[in-house]
């Protein structure tokens, strides 16, 4: 096929970024953008080529000039807006979380698997340089047998107002939004998680906004190779955690955030020889999708596989309330 033809739903911070991300791909027009807010909507018409703005999504999703749908909406909306585009035969990018509701995941993988039509969920960390080269580390055994890891989401953002502000609006919780970018890394090093306990708290009671959800959750999570792992998050901190706080444990060798330590150096930590970036690679995320769609494969991150994550997520949010060890339903 050619020039794959995209409708971005969504054209707050991350959604714009994708627009020019979407722009400056050769495989890609964006056809058109769809937002609630009118004045986003006029913003980027401005700002950019694209000719069609709406802030009806039934228009998107019905068009036979829409070859694929990119989500960049609240985190509730996520799996409402795949499922109505997958029905109407687009293939869809959805940012993470795929969704909120396990019922929701399981409707989208299971859509997603019969329809054949391509998902990717936007789990943005597997394409960063430094995690991409632990994984090839992890794969190619030089970690050995990872028996415990760490992996945290730990800022600072209710001290931002406009963060805040998103926290309020378009957020879920800190643990089902920004844990699941680490709960993922987790899953893609260990394999499947099959149970979790969790145990959570409120930063402080009299914090003036308490709707802005400024929880701790911290989960344990048993694997089914039998490693065991500690995810936590929460955006209550008073600093910023680098490299997501991300740790692995191995009989050869452990990782502690972009150090490692081989047991023959006799546990002296040197630097990982792996590229740092800032921002997100959002570039090799949109690039993957099209190569999906084009050379008609699977996605590097297909509905199953981002899903998954979301359950582990979710379920964990389950324990949470429950209040006691739940196990994992993965598809």
């Amino acid at each position: 096929m050619g020039q794959v033809q995209i409708g971005i739903v969504g054209v707050g911070s991350n959604g714009r970024a994708f627009v020019d991300c979407y722009q400056k791909n050769e495989k890609a027009r964006v056809a058109a953008v769809c937002d609630t807010d009118e004045g986003r909507l006029q913003s980027v018409a401005n700002e950019t080529s694209v000719q069609w703005a709406t802030t009806d999504l039934n228009e998107l999703v019905t068009s036979a000039d829409i070859d694929a749908i990119s989500v960049h909406t609240a985190d509730a909306s996520h799996a409402p807006i795949t499922i109505a585009a997958l029905r109407h035969g687009k293939h869809v990018f959805v940012e993470k979380p795929l969704a909120t509701k396990l019922d929701d995941c399981y409707e989208v993988i299971d859509l997603s698997e019969t329809s054949g039509l391509k998902v990717q969920v936007g789990l943005v960390l597997r394409f960063d340089p430094l995690f991409r080269g632990i994984k090839q580390m992890v794969a190619g055994g030089e970690l050995g047998q990872v028996f415990y890891a760490e992996a945290d989401y730990i800022c600072n953002y209710l001290f931002h107002d406009e963060v805040r502000k998103a926290i309020r609006s378009t957020y879920d919780t800190a643990f089902v939004n920004a844990g699941t970018h680490v709960l993922d890394l987790l899953r893609w090093y260990l394999g499947e998680p099959v149970e979790v306990q969790a145990y959570g708290n409120q930063r402080m009671s009299s914090w003036p906004q308490p709707e802005l959800k400024d929880d701790l959750v911290c989960a344990i999570y048993k694997f089914e190779s039998g490693a065991v792992a500690k995810v936590a998050a929460t955006w209550a901190a008073t600093c910023q955690l680098a490299y997501y706080n991300l740790s692995l444990f191995g009989s050869k060798s452990s990782i502690v955030r972009d150090r490692i330590a081989p047991a023959e150096t006799g546990g002296e930590f040197e630097p990982l020889p792996f590229d740092r970036i800032s921002g997100h690679p959002y570039d090799g995320e949109v690039d993957a999708f099209l190569d999906a769609i084009i050379e008609d494969k699977q996605p590097v991150i297909d509905a199953r596989d981002g899903g998954n994550t979301s359950i582990g997520v979710l379920t964990a949010m389950a324990a949470l309330h429950q209040g006691k060890p739940v196990k994992i339903q993965t598809r």
